[in-house]
């Protein structure tokens, strides 16, 4: 940074074997690895926060959230990542991200900073849905003490508390 590199100069490896994806910043990077140093270097030397990957379109926010580094997340946030246009090629949003794989620290804060909690990705699946799907039961109450909409069907009219029963996820049925 301190040479004046290109803080948002993105990779443009199209090779799945290579270590980066095609568009993936230094800012993408750090996040998803959960480097925290690096996340606030780099913020601080102005990284475009909102900055997607070209192949998939996830961002920096997306990234800390599926893989629930929450430190990262709350940087994100602060610098004011965008919570909810932040959709993936298939619609999902960090918060959906982080619901899928059961980061209930993240849901909360990004419930906090307004992400939409009844957002559907394009099969028309809620965090709700994924979270009571996959049997994170505090993902799902939180979800739902964030007043996500319990009845909302995906595309093929499932609730998420049907897919919670279908896959045996008691606690999540209860909740």
């Amino acid at each position: 940074i301190e040479a004046n590199a290109d803080v948002n100069l993105a990779t443009t490896d199209d090779d799945w074997t290579a270590l980066a994806g095609p568009g993936e910043t230094p800012l993408y990077a750090a996040a998803s690895e959960g480097h925290e140093k690096c996340v606030a270097m780099l913020i601080e030397a102005n990284a475009d926060v909102n900055l997607a990957r070209t192949n998939d379109r996830c961002t920096p926010l997306y990234a800390a959230a599926r893989n629930g580094h929450e430190k990262c997340v709350a940087m994100l946030i602060k610098a004011n990542a965008d919570v909810n246009l932040a959709r993936t090629n298939n619609g999902e949003t960090p918060l959906f991200a982080a619901a899928s794989e059961g980061h209930e620290k993240c849901v909360a804060m990004l419930i906090k900073a307004n992400a939409d909690v009844n957002l559907a990705d394009d099969d028309g699946q809620t965090p709700l849905y994924i979270a009571a799907s996959n049997g994170h039961e505090k993902c799902v109450a939180t979800l739902i003490k964030g007043n996500a909409d319990v009845s909302l069907t995906t595309n093929n009219d499932m609730t998420p508390l049907y897919r919670a029963a279908y896959n045996g996820h008691e606690n999540c049925v209860a909740t």
